[in-house]
């Protein structure tokens, strides 16, 4: 009621009569957005100024709300923003010692280069933002505000943080360990964001304990991009290279997973070229999908320490040998099928096969059907027949021209 009695009278320049209590809920009124991007009033600047000429700016309680409210939907983007910045910097340096001491004492949240400054105050807090804010005087809401978002997304965007700096800071911002032991993700918004940032660069450019620790803490904390549902929400609102470079890292884990199991069940060594051959085509590969038999999964299992973080995902298979697995990976507009045993490579259209990467379970004569494009048999390894008959197929169908060897 009292935001549509200001949106009101603002057009007109009618100064309202407000009472007490009235006075005291403008903060609120001044961020409300009422379903819109932004706050309608405070993204005006008259406007805003017209709503601060209510508050006393010598009120330690008109203040005190005013500046919980700036800092809890923080929001730098608006055009009142600076507005209300510049109230609460003067006001604070005119008030008497107060209830506002904590904001007199750690005013830097109110300097026009706020989160430049902050930033460069993390080292001494062990790059702790949580302890940080809490001892500069935030209470626990206004550590689940807006404040503290915009302040993640400032560092994972800084320059002058380093990249291992950022990687370790994952873990230590973002995943909170209930009393129960499990564990929950902190400032889910940012996730996006911090993804652009950790993952604008192709994965080969990142040691492989860094490329662990990426994807690791990614799938935990936004999702599978290979299965609907939840992770396609967040992956959803990043930018498509951010998406690739992640599929990349997830297909460097599927390869190395499937050729694992492989090696595991076959002492014949030609497995170490098929394992080499698909690594030098792995830059094409768009989506990977492990499908494990039943030695496959007894695999895993017993090796569960190995393979115990929670992106490690695959599908099950029915209907196969009890040693058989397969790995379903997509480039281009085909879908490719490898089988363990001594299995067949077969090559399906996309457009024309109900094959897809994410399932959880698949039976053996979808992934054998016979209307496949074509199959390989992995015949003459170590002469590499079968390699240079899928590369030229590769090159014919696709155009996909190498730029490292797949010979070993």
């Amino acid at each position: 009621e009292l935001h549509k009695r200001i949106c009101k009278a603002y057009p007109i320049k009618h100064r309202l009569s407000l009472e007490t209590k009235e006075v005291k809920t403008l903060p609120n009124v001044l961020y409300a957005n009422f379903g819109a991007s932004l706050p309608v009033i405070l993204n005006k600047k008259e406007f805003t100024s017209y709503v601060l000429s209510y508050l006393d700016a010598e009120n330690p309680r008109h203040l005190s709300r005013l500046i919980f409210q700036f800092l809890k939907n923080y929001r730098q983007e608006t055009a009142g923003h600076e507005i209300v910045r510049d109230f609460i910097e003067e006001a604070l340096l005119n008030a008497k010692p107060s209830v506002l001491r904590k904001w007199q004492e750690n005013s830097i949240f109110f300097d026009y280069k706020c989160l430049d400054m902050i930033e460069k105050k993390l080292g001494e807090y062990d790059f702790d933002i949580n302890r940080m804010l809490t001892l500069m005087g935030f209470s626990e809401q206004l550590l689940n505000g807006n404040f503290a978002r915009e302040l993640i997304k400032y560092i994972y965007s800084s320059e002058t943080i380093s990249y291992d700096t950022k990687l370790d800071l994952l873990e230590k911002l973002f995943i909170k360990i209930n009393r129960d032991g499990s564990k929950r993700i902190l400032f889910q918004e940012t996730m996006p964001c911090v993804a652009d940032c950790m993952l604008d660069t192709f994965f080969n450019q990142h040691t492989e304990s860094q490329c662990r620790v990426l994807r690791s803490f990614f799938i935990k904390a936004m999702g599978d991009p290979r299965i609907d549902g939840f992770g396609f929400t967040w992956w959803s609102q990043v930018k498509p290279l951010t998406r690739d470079n992640f599929r990349q890292l997830l297909a460097q884990l599927d390869l190395d997973f499937f050729f694992d199991i492989v090696d595991l069940s076959n002492s014949d060594n030609n497995w170490r070229y098929r394992r080499k051959f698909w690594e030098a085509y792995l830059s094409f590969i768009e989506e990977t999908w492990v499908v494990l038999g039943t030695e496959g999964r007894t695999y895993v299992n017993k090796h569960a320490y190995k393979y115990n973080d929670n992106y490690m995902q695959y599908g099950n298979l029915e209907g196969a040998s009890y040693r058989q697995s397969a790995f379903i990976f997509k480039i281009g507009k085909y879908y490719f099928v490898e089988w363990s045993d001594s299995g067949k490579l077969r090559v399906f259209d996309a457009s024309r096969s109900s094959i897809s990467t994410g399932k959880k379970w698949y039976k053996t004569n979808e992934l054998k059907d016979d209307n496949c494009v074509v199959d390989f048999i992995h015949s003459g390894a170590v002469a590499y027949s079968w390699q240079k008959k899928v590369a030229d197929w590769l090159l014919t169908n696709i155009n996909l021209r190498l730029t490292q060897s797949y010979k070993i």
